[in-house]
């Protein structure tokens, strides 16, 4: 699942998850895409969250999502989010 490209390094694309009503998708330099599946696929039903305040960090493969929050890895850190 790893792709290279020059000498830039490389990024594992992630699957989306589905949580209850929301997709989670994680997406390259710390963001994580959050889509409301109860809305028509439209700006409206997308919003993200940062994970690194200044995108230094590439964010690998699918968040997991347990009872506390939503884990998201990156380079440096592993990050939770709390609903």
């Amino acid at each position: 699942r790893g792709i290279q490209r020059g000498g830039f390094g490389h990024t594992n694309p992630a699957w989306p998850i589905r949580h209850e009503d929301k997709l989670y998708w994680q997406g390259g330099a710390g963001v994580l895409y959050v889509i409301d599946l109860n809305k028509p696929f439209s700006p409206d039903a997308l919003s993200w969250v940062a994970t690194d305040p200044v995108g230094a960090s590439w964010t690998f493969g699918a968040p997991a999502i347990d009872e506390t929050g939503i884990y998201v890895r990156s380079q440096r850190d592993l990050v939770r989010i709390t609903p």
